[in-house]
């Protein structure tokens, strides 16, 4: 196993390895990577990773990072979860005054706007039979609009709000305690 016992930062805080691996951790939550990142041997990543990841130390390090950068970028768990409100909860009847009549762009809530994930228009030419003798070509404009992946947030407000979290469920079976964990709620 690799030495990591570098220059310490600080006394009695990490070395600069560890720091970078905290520092390299909130990027992607990856430890292995994370250890690659930071200096440690592709070989040995996987194991130095676990290992540091179960030091009270650098779980302290990288809930402070973690929080340093909301504080920074203003995220919190409750703005994300307003915005995979917004998403979760769109329809797209919102985005029309009739079933073929589309509302206005300007006249789209901000909520209604952020849950459009795009807009393509296509324009085709055909020909209008009306009462007319002669049929006239006209514009015919289709409009596809889409929103973005409801069930995505759906999921993600459940692992927010810890729906989705393991139940610890005891059983007794007669003076035997067996202990199991469930999937879901």
């Amino acid at each position: 196993m690799e030495d990591d016992n570098n220059i310490l930062v600080n006394e009695g805080d990490l070395n600069e390895r560890q720091e970078r691996f905290c520092q390299e951790y909130v990027i992607d939550l990856n430890g292995t990577q994370s250890a690659i990142r930071a200096g440690y041997s592709q070989k040995t990543a996987y194991s130095i990773a676990y290992n540091l990841l179960k030091k009270v130390e650098i779980q302290q390090r990288i809930k402070e990072i973690q929080s340093d950068l909301q504080k920074a970028t203003g995220l919190t768990a409750i703005r994300i979860l307003n915005e995979h409100k917004k998403l979760a909860f769109s329809s797209i009847a919102h985005l029309h005054d009739t079933w073929i009549e589309r509302k206005d762009f300007d006249k789209l809530t901000k909520a209604e706007k952020d849950s459009i994930k795009s807009i393509s228009t296509k324009v085709l030419k055909a020909q209008n039979i009306g009462t007319k003798d002669e049929p006239e070509i006209v514009d015919i404009e289709y409009v596809k609009i889409e929103l973005w992946d409801k069930q995505k947030s759906l999921d993600s407000i459940a692992n927010l709000l810890g729906f989705n979290a393991p139940i610890k469920n005891e059983v007794d079976t007669g003076g035997l305690v067996v202990n199991f964990v469930s999937g879901k709620k």
